[in-house]
């Protein structure tokens, strides 16, 4: 009878096996939860933005007007700082920007001074990582859903905005 303290071919696979299973796990969880923080602090900056926003047209009686036309930041600096024009430093110290999750990520701003529209946007790309976001932010709340643009973009709106 021959004594052998080695593992089989079979066991080393089926181990093998295992961990590869657990890894795929792990990283599928990862990307999840690294896509719902990313939407998080989306979130948190449309929501801070807004409620200057809402500061701006309590204490002016109309909303910051860039006369009607679409503003985009991407990007950091001066030009910030004009993306919602007038509410840095008195509303909010600065404005903030989307982290690029995409070369095509963007916050959008647009008013006439009566009404006015605040989206977080993305070009129309299936890769598009910050449009993967979207479908999970409409789910969570739906109201924030930007029904003119076929679930890319949402945000904040007044009622006169919506159609922006």
């Amino acid at each position: 009878m021959k004594n052998n303290n080695a593992f089989t071919i079979v066991e080393l696979l089926i181990v093998i096996v295992v961990i590869a299973i657990l890894a795929s796990i792990s990283v599928v969880a990862y990307n999840g939860i690294q896509n719902r923080a990313n939407l998080a602090k989306v979130n948190s900056e449309l929501l801070t933005i807004n409620k200057a926003i809402q500061m701006y047209y309590a204490e002016n009686g109309v909303y910051p007007d860039n006369s009607n036309t679409w503003r985009g930041y991407r990007g950091y600096g001066a030009y910030a700082q004009n993306f919602v024009p007038g509410l840095a430093p008195n509303y909010i110290s600065s404005v903030p920007g989307p982290s690029p999750l995409s070369a095509s990520s963007d916050y959008l701003y647009r008013s006439n001074g009566v009404d006015y529209k605040l989206i977080a946007h993305s070009s129309n790309s299936v890769t598009d990582g910050f449009r993967a976001l979207c479908p999970i932010a409409v789910q969570q709340n739906p109201s924030m859903a930007d029904s003119t643009r076929n679930c890319w973009a949402w945000g904040y709106w007044s009622s006169g905005g919506a159609s922006f």
